[in-house]
């Protein structure tokens, strides 16, 4: 019972992030961004 209740609530927060990143523009455009920023700090 507490397995599938941890499971769901993982899915749900999961989703929930999912959403709102991807809500604030092209999620592609993000990751290139944050890999160039990462780069460039080495």
């Amino acid at each position: 019972m507490w397995t599938k209740m941890l499971v769901f609530s993982g899915c749900l927060l999961g989703i929930g992030l999912t959403i709102g990143y991807a809500g604030e523009g092209n999620v592609g455009d993000k990751i290139r961004d944050r890999m160039r920023k990462r780069v460039q700090k080495r």
